[in-house]
């Protein structure tokens, strides 16, 4: 697995991790003012402790990452995991007692024990369903990369010797392409015929015209690009500084986004879409009548995209357009405003009044 997708599954598992820590403090106070029998004082209220929320969710998963709690899941490493975990609570449980301690303030040490208990355990149960999952191929097969490697096959086998174990986990090679040999037409024709979703290309020993007609070919297909070595500039695409096989290279995207923000949408769009969905029944009703009575049609647009690491799934809309508005985009062709694939005409002639209030 590509290291920012590594990263972005790392922030995610913190974040759950810090909420189990504010799950743990929430049950110690209760276990210590309720249910455990000992001889103590009666505990201050709730909201005295609150301050103990930032101090747990902050220290707990940076402690954790510091031990390598997040490294990449091995089944034979577990023992290793919960060591390292085992080590993390604990260095968490003193670094909060130390905060206390800095900033004066008077709460039971009890409270702050059973929390890094409670929270080891809580974390340690997460760790075990999350291996699990990842051992299922549903759950694995969102992470693995079609590969297609480009470059001199000498350089190829050489690069390729050199990556760790983690960094080949998740990488499929489904072909192999030698600019130097083959015409860039084949290389086209392997993209389209494997679904390649990311092309690694070693610049080492390769004309540069020839390099520069990949790099432009997968552009046009909107195929990640890794590049080894040299520099490769493109108004389309975003460069970013990675780390792969042991050295620096430059990381070619077709959208800006990066793996954080993606993961967080996509977990906003299932949390939300069911209920949304519910509340804007009555509105989907108002709109499909609208949609029909007053343009000949289907009232949906059902339109087959390009979706999560190159798979194809259906689109489905509102219909905006005329009905055949796919068979007059060539005679617009010399109005397009946008460059590569995406096609865009301001005051576009085939869009239905309706579908303008909609677009807007």
């Amino acid at each position: 697995m590509l290291t920012h997708h590594r990263r972005a599954r790392t922030r995610l598992l913190q974040a759950v991790d810090a909420a189990l820590f504010g799950v743990a403090l929430l049950a110690s106070y209760g276990l210590r003012s309720e249910y455990l029998l000992w001889n103590r004082p009666a505990l201050e209220p709730f909201v005295n402790y609150l301050v103990l929320v930032p101090l747990f969710l902050l220290l707990g998963p940076a402690i954790l990452a510091a031990q390598g709690f997040y490294r990449p899941p091995r089944a034979a490493r577990w023992l290793a995991s919960v060591g390292s975990l085992t080590l993390g609570c604990v260095f968490t449980v003193l670094g909060v007692i130390l905060a206390l301690f800095l900033l004066r303030l008077q709460l039971a040490r009890s409270v702050v024990i059973l929390t890094g208990v409670l929270g080891s355990l809580l974390i340690a149960a997460r760790a075990a369903i999350t291996l699990r999952l990842d051992a299922r191929r549903p759950a694995r097969d969102p992470l693995f990369r079609r590969v297609m490697w480009v470059g001199l096959p000498e350089e190829v086998a050489r690069y390729r010797a050199r990556l760790a174990a983690d960094e080949q986990e998740f990488l499929q090679t489904v072909a192999e392409h030698d600019p130097a040999r083959a015409p860039l037409t084949e290389f086209a024709a392997l993209l389209h015929q494997h679904s390649v979703n990311v092309v690694i290309l070693c610049l080492a020993g390769l004309d540069p015209a020839a390099a520069r007609a990949v790099l432009a070919a997968c552009e046009r297909e909107g195929v990640e690009t890794l590049v080894r070595a040299d520099l490769f500039h493109s108004p389309v695409f975003r460069p970013e500084l990675d780390r792969f096989g042991g050295e620096p290279v430059v990381y070619y995207r077709p959208h800006p986004a990066s793996g954080w923000p993606l993961t967080a949408k996509r977990i906003l769009d299932y949390a939300a879409a069911a209920v949304l969905l519910a509340l804007l029944l009555p509105v989907f009703a108002v709109l499909a009548a609208a949609v029909k009575l007053t343009s000949a049609g289907p009232v949906l647009f059902r339109q087959r995209r390009c979706g999560l690491n190159g798979r194809p799934f259906d689109m489905i809309k509102f219909r905006s357009m005329v009905r055949d508005a796919e068979q007059h985009q060539a005679a617009l062709a010399e109005r397009n405003e946008m460059t590569g694939p995406v096609f865009k005409v301001r005051h576009d002639p085939r869009v239905t009044p309706v579908g303008r209030f909609l677009r807007r």
